[in-house]
């Protein structure tokens, strides 16, 4: 099997958007929802595998990083991946003026001298142009746009080549910046790459998503910005991508017609400015107090700030009946099941609840703080 793609049909990713600073305030800074939009182009016979791979982790990490009350989602994939429903998408969105929208996109992708960097979709082709300035229209407070796909010179549609976020990271990058992120997998006249696990550049920048804020602060200032995560970025992907051409690089030369280069993204502008606010730490592992509930379990009794719990929408009232896939059947037992997690567990813990209002069960998804 070949678990090269060279892909002219990527992914892009991208939140999009403006701040209104009038209206936020130094504790209350970060963007209510987050709109995300993902456009995966799985119908391509060459590396439509390939692109299903990149649908898959985006979702997944959609849905792990991002807490189901502060975020919506759209898919478009096979036949529903076209550049007139994801224009209707946005022509329809109903975003608020301090949201965040953030877009992705998996599939062919070229270059062409008019109208620049184009997204090579089955059934014609979306202008990056196009699609910039219609996220933009939408005035939301930050967008992002992540493209994992080639950006070769052709002759448009005439080329072929053959687990844990952290927390604190995802917020400061997806709801703490202003302005734009608009980024694709390959510098311009170059091919990007991957294999069956997906894309070089997809892989390497939600990988980097699992870096503590410490970790991907590269300028030391206790605040990580898009700015800090690019220059990782590019040299994940560089390092990813070179042990795999060095063992092709005899049909990567035919293909692409030079000796291949280690891939590295590329920045179409400017990138978001952080908001220059720093994130107060965790007071709490979990960030609830609770008492034991007359039907079994642990109600709620409050939330506490800047916490897990908070993070991923625990509501005061809410009765806990499992954690970790652990029955808990009072306020002892959530106290014990929290406590027995190791410090610097990295894995994802579920939590089991009753709402109090409408007497639904939920399913939350968390990390504990460090």
């Amino acid at each position: 099997m070949d678990y090269l793609r060279i892909a002219y049909r990527t992914g892009v990713m991208c939140l999009l958007g403006l701040i209104l600073l009038d209206t936020a305030r130094a504790d209350d800074v970060d963007a209510p929802m987050v709109h995300v939009l993902i456009v995966a182009d799985t119908n391509d016979a060459r590396i439509g595998q390939h692109v299903e791979s990149d649908r898959r982790m985006v979702v997944a990490a959609v849905e792990e990083a991002l807490p189901a009350h502060r975020r919506t989602l759209r898919v478009l994939a096979g036949d529903d991946a076209t550049p007139e429903n994801v224009l209707q998408y946005y022509q329809e969105l109903q975003n608020g003026a301090n949201d965040t929208l953030l877009f992705y996109y998996a599939g062919h992708g070229a270059v062409n001298d008019d109208p620049g960097h184009v997204l090579t979709m089955q059934t014609a082709n979306l202008s990056r142009r196009t699609l910039v300035n219609t996220i933009k229209d939408k005035r939301a407070r930050l967008n992002i746009i992540l493209t994992d796909c080639c950006s070769v010179f052709s002759d448009i549609r005439s080329f072929y080549a053959g687990a844990g976020y952290d927390q604190l990271t995802v917020r400061y990058l997806f709801f703490r910046h202003r302005g734009t992120v608009d980024l694709t997998a390959a510098d311009i006249g170059k091919p990007a790459y991957g294999s069956r696990d997906g894309g070089i550049f997809t892989n390497a920048l939600f990988g980097l998503l699992t870096q503590t804020p410490k970790k991907l602060d590269a300028d030391g200032d206790g605040i990580p910005s898009w700015e800090d995560l690019w220059g990782q970025l590019r040299i994940d992907a560089k390092n990813r991508s070179a042990p795999l051409l060095a063992s092709r690089d005899k049909r990567l030369t035919a293909l692409v017609g030079e000796s291949p280069q280690p891939q590295a993204p590329h920045a179409f502008a400017e990138l978001a400015a952080p908001l220059g606010v720093a994130i107060p730490l965790p007071k709490s592992r979990f960030g609830v107090r609770v008492a034991t509930a007359s039907e079994g379990g642990a109600r709620v009794t409050s939330v506490i700030e800047h916490s897990p719990a908070e993070w991923v929408g625990v509501q005061v009232g809410d009765v806990i009946t499992n954690i970790k896939g652990e029955e808990v059947r009072n306020s002892n037992d959530l106290t014990t099941l929290v406590a027995n997690v190791p410090e610097g567990w990295p894995f994802p813990l579920t939590c089991e609840l009753t709402r109090a209002n409408d007497r639904t069960n939920t399913t939350l998804t968390f990390r504990l703080a460090y």
